[in-house]
């Protein structure tokens, strides 16, 4: 299962050093999102919708040069594989 998470920096921040307090990480875990079984790659909107990414293309453009853009763009998160079989 993959679970978005939303944690306070510093919370974070003493996970990686061993030091979490246990009761913070598990209500964190505990009021986390999953992420649908079959979901598709999670990418970086703003990144897809930067001026630098979408400057060539107009209304009117190509939408196969459109899309391989949007492929183009490394996933933040993986699609869920094992549930489109």
């Amino acid at each position: 299962m993959k679970l978005i998470i939303d944690i306070p920096e510093e919370i974070y921040q003493m996970c990686r050093s061993c030091l979490g307090d246990a009761d913070c990480i598990e209500s964190a875990i505990a009021h986390g999102t999953p992420l649908p079984k079959g979901h598709g790659d999670l990418i970086d909107r703003n990144l897809a919708l930067s001026d630098d990414g979408l400057c060539e293309f107009h209304i009117y453009d190509d939408y196969v040069k459109m899309r391989n853009y949007l492929k183009s763009i490394s996933p933040i998160i993986e699609a869920d594989k094992e549930s489109e079989e």
